[in-house]
């Protein structure tokens, strides 16, 4: 078996040359690398899951070329960090049964079958065990009856089994990188939404005291509809909905009152947005 191999950016390497040592240090080719110890080729880019780095690595050529070399999530796909030189090392045995292991493990998931549900790799929150990876679902014996749980993968790849109707929501946050995941059994959790209160309430109190001195401002108070204001609604070339009505009838009242106007208008995509802001522009 291969000593350690050292990959460097800029380095010309034939890639049937480079699949060969990955086959000799006991890398596993697949279709797209999820765990340690697999690698996958497509087009100019090969794929690498080495058994000491914490994501797997992608290698972007130009023909020979090694143009870049980068890791990447394996949830969403995208890079994250550059690097100038990644070092290989082969698939012991010992890191072979710890892969079947790993492997045993998170194959027995099954997926849940709802449209709305989650899908494997999700973030998600737990208001009481914080943040955590959807893996899928696993049926395990409680009081001798088999139950369906969902699994989730929180730090130190700790899992936790809830009951469906746990208290669970798809984490939302910013693209890229994904969140950091809860350390169970510490009160990390408890700190953050301590945090995450403080915070809130510091918002809160800045839009109170925002609030307070807009009721003591006046407003410009637009005039009543002209002729032309009619003229221009009358063009528009659909039947308003009750809705969109009502929409416009508050908005323009909103715009001749003297207060400060402060309104949300919201609906779905086709529902008639658009028309309602061109109509107060106009005004």
């Amino acid at each position: 078996m291969r000593p350690i191999q050292k990959i460097k950016v800029g380095e010309i390497l034939d890639r049937d040359y480079l699949e060969g040592i990955l086959r000799e240090m006991n890398y596993q080719k697949c279709e797209a690398v999820s765990r340690p110890g697999e690698y996958a080729v497509r087009g100019g880019i090969l794929d690498i899951y080495p058994m000491t780095y914490r994501l797997p690595i992608r290698l972007e050529f130009e023909s020979d070329r090694i143009l870049a070399i980068r890791n990447f999530s394996t949830i969403e796909g995208t890079p994250l960090a550059h690097f100038d030189e990644v070092y290989l090392i082969p698939v012991s045995e010992t890191f072979e049964k710890k892969i079947s292991r790993f492997k045993e493990q998170f194959e027995a998931y099954e997926p849940l079958t709802s449209v709305t549900d989650l899908e494997s790799g999700d973030y998600v929150v737990h208001l009481k065990y914080g943040i955590g990876r959807f893996l899928g679902t696993k049926q395990i014996q409680i009081q001798g009856q088999m139950r369906r749980h969902l699994a989730i993968e929180y730090a130190a790849r700790e899992i936790l089994y809830l009951d469906p109707k746990e208290p669970l929501e798809r984490y939302i946050g910013g693209e890229g990188v994904g969140p950091k995941l809860t350390k169970l059994n510490t009160r990390e959790w408890e700190r953050v939404k301590k945090k995450t209160r403080l915070a809130v309430h510091r918002v809160a109190q800045e839009m109170l005291q925002l609030q307070a001195k807009r009721k003591l401002l006046h407003g410009f108070s637009f005039p009543k509809d002209q002729p032309w204001q009619k003229e221009f609604e009358a063009e528009f070339p659909f039947e308003e909905t009750a809705d969109q009505k009502k929409a416009v009838e508050e908005v323009k009242r909103d715009m001749e009152s003297a207060r400060s106007m402060d309104r949300l208008l919201c609906g779905d995509v086709g529902y008639g947005k658009t028309e309602v802001a061109m109509r107060a522009a106009f005004k």
